[in-house]
């Protein structure tokens, strides 16, 4: 990561900056890859070849925030005996300390990409 995508970065054609998030599991106990990612990043900030910014750490939304979401910013607006289900699903697996956004994504896109 730290030879190849600086000079990926580099190359010609890039016409604006590029944004790369590195998604890590920081509910997980520290482990020395989030060490080595938050080394690569002060030793690329430092370096002025690329900028290193740290996001906060991240929580699955609420309810509330899932259903606003599907009532709200969907195409496919899910009605109400769906939305029932998904949050019968959703209870069961945020209950889950393995549950990821992913998981989460697909359980809504299950019931809103059908039908």
């Amino acid at each position: 990561m730290t030879d190849k995508l600086p000079a990926l970065l580099r190359e010609p054609g890039l016409q604006s900056g590029v944004w790369v998030m590195l998604a890590f599991d920081y509910e997980k106990e520290p482990t020395d890859l989030l060490t080595q990612l938050k080394q690569w990043g002060a030793t690329a900030a430092d370096s002025r070849v690329l900028r290193f910014r740290p996001l906060p750490t991240v929580s699955l939304p609420t309810w509330d925030e899932v259903e606003t979401y599907l009532t709200t910013q969907i195409n496919r607006q899910p009605n109400p005996a769906e939305i029932a289900l998904i949050r019968q699903e959703y209870t069961r697996h945020v209950s889950n300390p393995n549950l990821t956004f992913d998981q989460l994504a697909r359980l809504i896109d299950r019931y809103t990409l059908t039908g």
